[in-house]
C-alpha cells in the first residue's frame, strides 16, 4: 500500500479547532498507509514535514504556504522549500491543496516563494471554490481540480442550556478577516435594532476589546469557544447565520459546510464557496455588506432555504466520497 503523507499531521492538528485535516486523513486511510508520526518533542509543524519528506510516495499539503508565519519565520521557508525540493527530486507525488486565494495574513516574499514552488512542481492543485480554482489556473503548470469543501455527517446533540434569540448569528473563531468588527461597527448596524449575537474565541487582546466596546442591549459578543450542540441551536434558532467576511483571501469555508450541517441559514460574500453554494440553493449572498439589513425580518417572510438542495448537497459531499475521487485521480497521475 502506497504512502501517504498530510501536512499538517493528524496529531498537530488535534490542537487546532480546525478538524479538516483530521477528516482529510480519515478519509485516506481506505486506499493508503497514512504517516501519522509522534511529535512527542512539539517540534513546529513545518519540521516534521521536512523529516518526513523522505518517506511517503503522496504529499497532500495544506495551508503550508503558510509556513513563514509560523514561529520559525523565514526560517520555516528554507525548511519548507527543502522538504519540497526533497519530495521533487524522489519523484513523489505533490498534491496541493489551495484553500485561500491569499494567506489571510497577507502574501508575503516568502509565502510567494512556496506558492511559486507549488504552482510550477504540484503534481495537482484542489481548491473548494470555483474562484480559487479560475485564480490557480493563472499561475500552475499543472491540473487545477474543483471539489465542494467536504462534509462529515454528525450529530450535534441537544441543548439543554439557555438560548439567546437572534435576528443574526455569528461563530467561529474570531479572526481579522471575518469582519465581525467592521459588521458590528457599520452605521446601519449601530442604528438596527437587530438582534446579534455573536459567540467565538478572540485570542487578539486589542481585537476582543474592540468588539466589546460595540456591544449593547441588542448585539452581544461571548468570547468563548462554545460546544457545537450550542452552536447548533444557535444557528436554528436565528434567522441569519451571518458571515460578514473582508479581504480578498476568502474562498472556501469549513464553517459555512457546518452552519448546512446545523440546520443554519447562512448569509456570505458573493464570492468563493458562498457564491458556489449559492447557485445550488444552499446558501444567501450579498454584493454589499449593507444589504445585510434589508434581509426579510417577519417570520412569515424570512428566505428559507430548500432542505432537499441541502440534503442533496451534503449526500454528494461527504469526507467519503471525496477519499475516493482523490484516490481515484491520484492513480491516473
Amino acid at each position: 500500500m502506497m504512502k501517504a503523507f498530510v501536512y499538517p499531521t493528524v496529531e498537530i492538528s488535534n490542537t487546532n479547532l480546525n478538524p479538516y485535516i483530521n477528516n482529510l486523513t480519515q478519509s485516506l486511510t481506505i486506499n493508503y498507509s497514512v504517516i501519522t508520526p509522534k511529535n512527542k518533542f512539539k517540534f513546529p509543524p513545518i519540521l516534521i514535514f521536512l523529516l518526513q519528506s523522505w518517506k511517503a510516495d503522496i504529499y497532500i499539503l495544506n495551508w503550508i504556504e503558510n509556513a513563514p508565519l509560523g514561529k520559525l519565520g523565514f526560517i520555516g521557508a528554507w525548511i519548507c522549500l527543502l522538504g519540497l525540493r526533497i519530495v521533487k527530486i524522489r519523484k513523489k507525488k505533490i498534491i496541493w491543496i489551495f484553500h485561500n486565494i491569499h494567506p489571510h495574513e497577507g502574501d508575503t516574499f516568502w509565502s510567494n516563494k512556496i506558492k511559486s514552488f507549488l504552482y510550477n512542481n504540484s503534481t495537482f492543485i484542489i481548491s473548494h471554490s470555483k474562484e480559487g480554482t479560475e485564480f490557480a489556473k493563472q499561475y500552475a503548470k499543472c491540473p487545477v481540480y474543483f471539489k465542494n469543501h467536504p462534509m462529515k455527517k454528525v450529530k450535534f446533540g441537544e441543548w439543554d442550556g439557555k438560548i439567546r434569540q437572534s435576528d443574526f448569528f455569528f461563530w467561529s473563531t474570531v479572526l481579522p478577516y471575518k469582519g465581525l468588527k467592521e459588521f458590528l461597527s457599520n452605521p446601519l448596524c449601530r442604528k438596527s435594532s437587530k438582534k446579534i449575537l455573536a459567540i467565538g474565541k478572540c485570542n487578539d487582546p486589542i481585537l476582543s476589546s474592540e468588539i466589546e466596546a460595540l456591544t449593547d442591549d441588542n448585539i452581544i459578543f461571548e468570547n468563548r469557544t462554545a460546544p457545537f450542540s450550542e452552536i447548533a441551536a444557535h444557528c436554528k434558532n436565528a434567522k441569519y447565520v451571518i458571515f460578514p467576511y473582508i479581504g480578498e483571501s476568502i474562498s472556501s469555508s469549513g464553517v459555512l459546510m457546518d452552519t448546512l450541517l446545523m440546520g443554519g441559514t447562512p448569509v456570505g460574500p458573493n464570492k468563493g464557496a458562498f457564491a458556489d453554494l449559492a447557485k445550488q440553493g444552499c446558501c444567501i449572498t450579498y454584493d454589499n455588506i449593507n444589504d445585510i439589513f434589508n434581509l426579510p425580518m417577519e417570520d412569515k417572510n424570512l428566505i428559507k432555504l430548500n432542505p432537499k438542495n441541502i440534503e442533496n448537497f451534503i449526500d454528494e459531499n461527504t469526507w467519503e466520497a471525496f477519499g475516493h475521487w482523490l484516490y481515484n485521480l491520484i492513480s491516473t497521475k
